[in-house]
């Protein structure tokens, strides 16, 4: 399945649930750097040619699933509301 989800609804999303780790930064992404970061990988990604330039949010969205998975109570609701 394919998903289109807007930046500032994962942005609302990181606000719940806090930031994640993924291997191919050295920074936790949340709220304030999604974007940027998304934006730099991607285009070191297609300097060098990489037919897999966009796996960060991969890596990211793998990142979130357990958060969302253990969220409960208020912080389902204001997920659903980011939605």
């Amino acid at each position: 399945m394919i998903a289109a989800i807007s930046p500032s609804v994962v942005a609302d999303i990181f606000k719940t649930v806090g930031p994640v780790n993924v291997s191919s930064t050295k920074t936790a992404i949340d709220e304030h750097n999604f974007l940027s970061e998304i934006q730099a990988e991607v285009q070191a990604g297609q300097d060098v040619g990489s037919v897999n330039a966009k796996n960060i949010l991969d890596e990211i969205f793998a990142a979130l699933m357990p958060k969302l998975a253990s969220l409960g109570g208020d912080s389902e609701q204001e997920i659903l509301s980011a939605l």
